[in-house]
């Protein structure tokens, strides 16, 4: 939802490299795209099942014409390790790591309905909608578990023992009446 809106509002033409998704795919989404906002030039250079040799050919090409953005497709964390590793400053571009925004543009894939997206759950939906999907798990579930940091979870354990020591019977002789 956010790359469509970017676009849109960009008070000037942009040179948009589109890198990600299966072979085919990025060229019906930068089609879609053209038909949002004409003004854009869409230039699907690489699909995300590229090597290295053609990722470094591809950076090679990049710097002979320039791009304004370069949408990265891959999936999290494969794209963002790939803008890390990639792109840098001398490209002098905005890089934005999209998921599946081909796929929805290309019509590979469904969206989540309106209310499910409203709430911040299309991830969710995506997960139930293909279990198998390696690059799912490893996205949606994996990484939100290792993001947390160890120490937020030693804070919350502490917490929750404090909870339970605080119902415990407060005096020695206590009896529990309640059978």
């Amino acid at each position: 939802d956010f790359v469509p809106e970017l676009l849109a509002s960009s008070p000037k033409p942009l040179r948009i490299a589109m890198i990600g998704g299966r072979p085919g795919v990025p060229e019906r989404a930068a089609a879609a795209l053209s038909r949002q906002d004409a003004r854009h030039s869409f230039v699907p250079v690489l699909s995300g099942f590229a090597d290295r040799d053609a990722t470094a050919a591809w950076l090679d090409k990049r710097l002979a014409a320039p791009v304004d953005v370069i949408l990265v497709a891959m999936g999290n964390p494969k794209q963002e390790l790939w803008i890390s590793e990639h792109v840098t400053e001398d490209h002098g571009v905005l890089a934005i790591g999209v998921g599946a925004l081909f796929d929805f543009l290309a019509g590979e894939v469904e969206r989540a309905p309106g209310l499910v997206r409203r709430l911040r759950l299309e991830w969710a939906w995506r997960l139930a909608q293909e279990p198998r999907e390696p690059c799912l798990l490893e996205g949606y579930v994996v990484i939100r578990v290792e993001v947390v940091d160890p120490g937020h979870l030693t804070a919350l354990r502490e917490e929750r023992e404090r909870r339970v020591h605080a119902d415990e019977p407060r005096a020695a002789g206590h009896q529990d009446r309640s059978l």
